[in-house]
């Protein structure tokens, strides 16, 4: 009976309590959820890269160095570790310290202090938002190259309660009207790998931004297609953003529709191969790897389904067996992290793909670059439902996943300085062999190739220009007992203005440096004559052979031929607040740009790129002027206004018909915010940083928020707020007795207490 009591006491409680809504709560609400957490020794490196494949859903750190896993673990993986010879150890102490660490990065937030861009405690990495910002503003700026494009909804979304939503950037020229080979990359599936998102779009930004001056760069955006989708699980990542380790979507119709654990894990979600192998991929909704009730059953995953299949067409036979043509152009790209590899089909067993020696040739080419371990993407146990599936398994597609750094929550130093340089010249490479993807990677990488000197060169009309560069057959990352072949040169040649598979391609031969080309790594000389060249810009491209007949991915650098032209000024500027960031990697030349001098208000200061502070908020004027190799000279000016609209948000928290709404989350970067002006939605208004409202009648309320900074710029924003009327009172006793639900639960204290009472006696 004193349980019971108890239990009606907490009842009672619970009626008149209000129910906590922090972010620090729901950190709290994870962690408990979590299963124990293991440190975990693997007998070698090869099982340490299957476990990391296996139990990616578990995984919370990983030392390379020593061969351990952090695990977050039941007794049932434990056990399947352990029949592979891995060690387990319990770390009990770990989720304290984990939320320590967390508190630690969250401090500002918690605080309520002013919010910086980025995600709290790793500002490198923008918010959903900010990259949709910035991606938008990369196709306003570059429109001829850059189009932003809405393939899809997000679950919550298409449930009407926010979401956002799935948005692909399309880089390619648009003014060149022909078929064109593509490659398809998207991130952030999982919520809480904060990289992902951060190197595809700075890999987008790196193309459109260096189109005019990289000549791989020129060429690659008009003659093939990049589609990157930077937010796949946009939901999802704004629970990550709060510090929580969030790997789903967040789908309230699965596991519960509060639960930490709710939503499907999308990529166990695509159609082909879904749900076919033992053990890959869980049916419990509140498990981390759950693939949802039917194949494709989130608007997530038909969303990017959809998309691929518009931009790929089926190149591979329906039997599991068929093999991919040779000749199959595109590639998808699916950017994780993390665990540092590099991963092809298939993921659902152990037997090789039939495209096998292709995707193994490329897997271990893309890992040269960023140096990680390249192998097939089956772990100690298989997986089902994964968007190699859709691309590779039905539509014949080569497929990578890479696996990045060594954190869900990288710090930025290791971001900035190892994954973000390692990575974008893989992905690099990729643009440029899907145009013959299981072909180009055999062949011999041409490196470090001089024009008269320079990267670029500028000569007059008949001048003879002078090559030299080298030939490389072993651009690949030996691992896990894998070598590929190299063969030795047979061959370099360049061509002028044409691509060498283009029809009329004319190929000219260069020669080897020491004479015979005899090696699998060679350097080669030769000479242009631009006597027959036109006037103007020129692409030269160079390609190698080796004696097994590969070609591989071509090199390209710009020839200009004729007087020096003055340069083109040009410049971006992106400020916070009264601080703003100078870039004029836009501004382009004949020849090379040799000197950047800026004039901000007054102030002078020299670099490609420059940063200043001002004092106040209003427009400013600001110049550069470029000066190239031959000596002349242009400018550019821009009216820069540091006056920014303010960020809006604000918390909902209702108990039945009452709510209070909270918009100290609201910010302004300068000045401060003067007004907060709300709107309930049911015809009434209030002022002030909080306001609360009491409902007449159970409903979801659309609440628009309005705030104004102290130069009059708004900005607004609306959340549903769900009222809810009372739970009824239970039904009376017979005797009678009144008093509604909290008399009835007074009643039934006093009874208990009665019966108690009576026992003792």
């Amino acid at each position: 009976m004193k349980k019971i009591i108890f239990a009606l006491l907490l009842i009672a409680t619970s009626q008149y309590a209000t129910a906590a809504n922090s972010i620090e709560r729901q950190i709290e609400d994870f962690l408990n959820d979590l299963n124990p957490v293991y440190k975990v020794k693997a007998p070698s490196e090869a099982l340490l890269n299957k476990a990391l494949v296996s139990f990616h859903a578990e995984l919370l750190e990983a030392d390379r160095d020593n061969l351990t896993i952090t695990f977050s673990l039941n007794p049932e993986q434990i056990k399947q570790l352990e029949e592979f010879g891995f060690s387990v150890e319990a770390l009990p102490s770990w989720k304290k310290s984990w939320k320590k660490q967390w508190q630690s990065k969250q401090q500002p937030q918690l605080k309520n202090e002013i919010k910086m861009p980025g995600i709290s405690g790793y500002e490198c990495y923008s918010t959903v938002e900010e990259t949709f910002s910035k991606a938008q503003q990369l196709s306003q700026t570059y429109s001829g190259i850059a189009q932003w494009i809405d393939i899809g909804d997000s679950w919550e979304k298409t449930a009407g309660i926010g979401g956002h939503d799935l948005m692909v950037l399309k880089i390619t020229n648009r003014s060149i009207g022909k078929q064109k080979p593509k490659l398809f990359i998207h991130s952030a599936m999982h919520a809480r790998e904060y990289t992902t998102a951060a190197l595809t779009l700075d890999y987008a930004t790196q193309l459109v931004e260096g189109y005019e001056t990289n000549a791989d760069y020129q060429w690659i955006i008009d003659n093939h297609e990049i589609h990157v989708l930077f937010m796949m699980n946009p939901d999802g990542r704004k629970k990550a953003e709060q510090g929580i380790l969030w790997r789903k979507n967040t789908n309230q119709n699965h596991c519960s529709a509060t639960s930490n654990s709710r939503g499907a894990d999308l990529n166990r979600n695509f159609s082909w191969f879904w749900n076919t192998t033992a053990n890959g991929s869980s049916g419990n909704a509140c498990d981390a790897t759950y693939r949802g009730p039917t194949k494709a059953s989130e608007p997530e995953t038909q969303a990017v389904e959809t998309y691929i299949k518009s931009i790929f067409p089926d190149q591979r036979g329906p039997g599991i067996n068929d093999a991919a043509p040779a000749f199959t152009k595109g590639m998808h790209i699916d950017v994780h992290s993390f665990s540092e590899l590099v991963l092809w089909p298939w993921g659902h067993t152990a037997v090789e793909a039939p495209n096998a020696n292709e995707l193994k040739t490329l897997g271990h080419k893309l890992a040269y670059w960023n140096n990680y371990n390249p192998i097939q993407s089956v772990g100690l146990y298989p997986t089902d439902g994964t968007s190699d599936d859709i691309s590779y398994g039905e539509l014949g597609i080569p497929h990578y996943t890479f696996e990045l750094g060594t954190a869900f929550f990288q710090d930025c130093a290791t971001y900035e300085n190892t994954i973000k340089p390692n990575n974008l010249p893989a992905l690099v490479y990729a643009a440029k062999v899907v145009e013959a993807p299981y072909r180009l990677p055999f062949g011999p990488d041409i490196e470090g190739v001089t024009l008269n000197g320079a990267t670029n060169a500028q000569v007059a009309a008949g001048e003879t220009v002078t090559i030299v560069g080298n030939a490389n057959d072993g651009r690949f990352k030996d691992a896990n007992g894998v070598v590929i072949p190299r063969q030795n040169i047979k061959a370099v040649s360049y061509f002028i203005d044409e691509l060498p598979w283009d029809n009329s391609a004319i190929a000219t031969t260069l020669n080897p440096s020491d004479g015979t080309f005899d090696n699998d790594l060679e350097a080669f000389n030769g000479s242009i004559d631009t006597s027959a060249l036109s006037a103007g810009r020129h692409l030269v491209y160079f390609q190698a052979e080796d004696t097994d007949g590969n070609k591989g991915a071509p090199y390209a650098a710009f020839l200009t031929i004729g007087a020096n032209q003055a340069p083109n000024a040009a410049f971006s500027v992106d400020c916070q607040g009264l601080s703003c960031n100078f870039d004029a990697s836009t501004s382009t030349d004949d020849g090379s740009i040799q000197q950047y001098s800026w004039d901000i208000d007054g102030t002078a200061a020299s670099g490609l790129t420059t940063s200043y502070s001002f004092t106040e908020e209003k427009a400013y004027n600001v110049n550069l002027t470029v000066t190239d190799n031959g000596s002349l000279s242009n400018s550019s000016s821009q009216v820069v206004d540091t006056n920014q609209a303010p960020s809006v948000d604000f918390s909902v928290s209702c108990n039945n018909l009452s709510c209070s709404f909270d918009a100290s989350a609201s910010s302004d970067l300068v000045g401060g915010i003067t007004s907060y002006q709300w709107d309930f939605g049911d015809g009434s208004q209030a002022m002030g940083e909080t306001a609360s409202r009491t409902f007449a009648q159970a409903a979801t309320y659309n609440v628009k928020l309005v705030v104004t900074d102290d130069e009059g710029d708004t900005a607004e924003l609306t959340k549903p707020a769900t009222a809810t009327s009372a739970n009824p009172p239970p039904e009376e006793p017979s005797s009678g007795g009144g008093g509604g639900t909290f008399g009835w639960l007074i009643l039934s204290l006093l009874l208990g207490g009665a019966l108690i009472r009576k026992q003792r006696l």
